[in-house]
């Protein structure tokens, strides 16, 4: 009996102590570098659920990595021109061997190597970051947001007889979702992404803002996350930024258009 107690203590010990390496390990890497080949995965994987239970977008800025920490932040840089991105590992891999690193479709079109499909990259940890797993919608949620969805195609629907027929016709799809207005006004735009940490919405809007003076960022909160949005353009109607969409397809495949507009009815006013 005496033996076995010593035996289970002497486990408990033994685990102690890995957990304890393990956490200095962990933190120990902020600050390390290393570098490789890198590589990038969007289609057919777009949607699937990622090695940590995220659920893998080609538009956001993640990573796979065979062995790092999920939630570990990468900052990765492209050798050949010097730019660079931050990225979350949320995912396994690349399994090919001689490559150090598979970036989703949005942190490689940062890194401008779309066309090279692989890159030599420097890396950095830099930190850590949450792990959001896939949170299934109930059904009442999923019931109100297409009660929503069919509001406001009904809406679209109701301001296209408005057009004037002398106005191409621009289908009312092209506008993924209504967003509330800075000000009193009601405008397009095209957004061009969205990303959660600010650094890499700046690495696109550094990369736009020279031939579009009115690209910007916007800060928006979604179910208590922050999101940070580049956006280019501001048209008072939809052809318009329908023609900026349609210009910016090639470099940016996945950009779409968002309408702004502010209920002038329930704006209050202060004395």
């Amino acid at each position: 009996m005496l033996m076995l107690l010593f035996r289970q203590c002497k486990n408990f010990y033994v685990f102690g102590i890995l957990i304890f390496f393990a956490f200095v390990q962990l933190h120990a890497q902020t600050g390390s570098t290393f570098s490789g080949v890198a590589s990038y995965y969007g289609i057919p994987f777009h949607g699937r659920q990622t090695a940590s239970g995220e659920i893998f977008s080609m538009d956001s800025m993640t990573a796979a990595h065979k062995q790092l920490a999920f939630g570990t932040l990468v900052k990765v840089t492209n050798r050949n021109n010097g730019k660079s991105c931050v990225v979350k590992i949320n995912d396994r891999g690349p399994f090919i061997a001689g490559r150090i690193i598979d970036l989703s479709q949005a942190a490689a079109d940062t890194l401008d190597f779309i066309y090279q499909g692989l890159v030599v990259v420097d890396c950095e940890i830099i930190g850590m970051a949450p792990i959001n797993k896939q949170v299934l919608a109930s059904a009442d949620t999923k019931n109100e947001k297409a009660k929503e969805k069919n509001k406001i195609i009904k809406n679209n629907a109701s301001e296209n007889n408005d057009v004037s027929s002398k106005h191409r016709y621009v289908p009312r799809e092209a506008v993924k979702f209504v967003a509330e207005s800075p000000d009193t006004t009601t405008f397009y735009s095209v957004q061009l992404g969205s990303f959660g940490i600010r650094q890499n919405a700046e690495a696109v809007l550094n990369k736009v803002e020279n031939s579009f003076p009115d690209a910007r960022i916007m800060q928006a909160e979604v179910y208590g996350k922050i999101w940070f949005r580049v956006l280019c353009g501001k048209f008072g109607s939809i052809e318009e930024a329908s023609d900026l969409k349609k210009s910016l397809t090639k470099l940016y495949p996945h950009c779409f258009l968002v309408k702004f507009e502010s209920d002038v009815q329930n704006i209050k006013t202060s004395e």
